[in-house]
């Protein structure tokens, strides 16, 4: 059986969008539809159709370089092909909505949030508070590019020989028994890279490897209402022209790379999906006769009045005051501040003598503060 590499025209060690604009490019050629009738078109296009989805999957091109065509000719190879191109669909094919909590009691949404970047995508964490959510800010994001190194130019030593394994013809032959017959196969060798040379001497540079890490630190303009998993392609939210040619003729823009919004949590408020949670504590005066407290939001402070009577652990809901919410559900997510008692404490003789008193109104009977507030 062919190798799948060459079935595609690329290197044993293509990037993955080497790998999908050459499926592209034969798929176009070879397709049943230009030639109905030739049958040798068909073939060549089952045998394109099979080779990229092994070598797009990650763990299946794993298992192909290790193993070659043996991994997927067994029942257990081909179940784990299966089950790897399944979890990939699954994650592509997956939503997530948002709503109120159970414990919020005020109802559901069930809105389904945006999907994510592409399954093999670049993804540059870039984290916010939960205030920097709101308005327009500027982060640094850090990408590590690897280039070969200068001094070898790539090839890990200054002089090279033939590989051991391959003995230079960056193929091995391995042997595999299907239905009794026993089959030979060539797959590329893992240890030159299929390019049948290894270094003769270590770079001092790159020790070997071939290649040194690039670190770019990239400032990015994040806009106002990011959420959480929300994704952005860096060629749009990039502030710098410079770095965008640099990036350019560095060959970076080749890949999807996206900037991946997190949110840090921030004392005295909790998050649940796009609502916020906080705690205010009130007088018991306040509570009894009504008045106005201060809550915090985002936004700052706001003053907010108490009816007379308030129950302590009341629950104030704040629409629209939480996290911003996908475009696809729009607005943002509200805010719910609890309320709790401050008990004073170290009263003086007379507020003590004043707080039996009230007692004693309510329930019609003297109590034993204020029988010893009269003696």
């Amino acid at each position: 059986m062919k190798d799948y590499y060459q079935i595609l025209g690329v290197r044993p060690d293509a990037a993955p969008d080497e790998i999908k604009r050459a499926y592209r490019k034969l798929a176009k050629q070879f397709h049943p539809d230009a030639s109905k009738d030739d049958p040798e078109t068909n073939r060549a296009f089952q045998e394109i159709s099979e080779a990229y989805a092994v070598l797009s999957d990650e763990e299946s091109r794993r298992q192909y370089n290790s193993m070659g065509h043996t991994a997927f000719r067994s029942a257990g190879g081909q179940n784990r092909s299966r089950k790897s191109r399944a979890k990939q669909s699954g994650r592509e094919e997956r939503k997530t909505k948002d709503g109120h909590c159970g414990a919020c009691e005020e109802g559901q949404e069930n809105q389904a949030a945006e999907e994510g970047p592409p399954p093999k995508s670049i993804r540059l964490g870039v984290t916010l508070t939960l205030r920097e959510t709101l308005q327009e800010v500027k982060k640094e994001a850090v990408y590590e590019q690897k280039i070969p190194c200068p001094d070898c130019n790539g090839t890990g030593g200054e002089k090279t020989k033939n590989c051991p394994d391959c003995l230079g013809t960056g193929y091995r032959r391995v042997y595999e028994t299907v239905w009794g017959e026993k089959r030979e196969t060539e797959i590329f060798c893992s240890r030159c890279h299929g390019t049948g040379k290894i270094p003769a001497a270590s770079c001092g540079r790159c020790h070997g490897t071939g290649v040194l890490k690039k670190i770019w630190n990239l400032p990015v303009r994040i806009p106002a209402g990011a959420y959480e998993k929300l994704y952005l392609p860096l060629e749009e939210v990039l502030d710098s022209e410079t770095l965008k040619k640099e990036l350019a003729a560095s060959g970076v823009f080749e890949r999807e790379i996206y900037v991946f919004i997190l949110i840090a949590d921030e004392p005295g408020f909790t998050r649940k999906g796009y609502h916020l949670f906080t705690q205010v504590t009130a007088g018991y005066a306040d509570l009894v006769l009504g008045g106005t407290l201060r809550l915090p939001t985002l936004e700052g402070e706001i003053e907010w009045p108490i009816a007379p009577g308030t129950d302590c652990a009341k629950r104030i809901r704040l629409p629209g005051r939480g996290l911003p919410r996908p475009v696809k559900i729009g607005g943002r997510g509200d805010q719910y501040v609890t309320l709790n008692v401050r008990i004073p404490r170290n009263l003086t003789a007379r507020q003590k003598e004043l707080l039996a008193a009230f007692q004693e109104s309510l329930s019609g009977q003297s109590s034993p503060a204020s029988e010893e507030s009269k003696t």
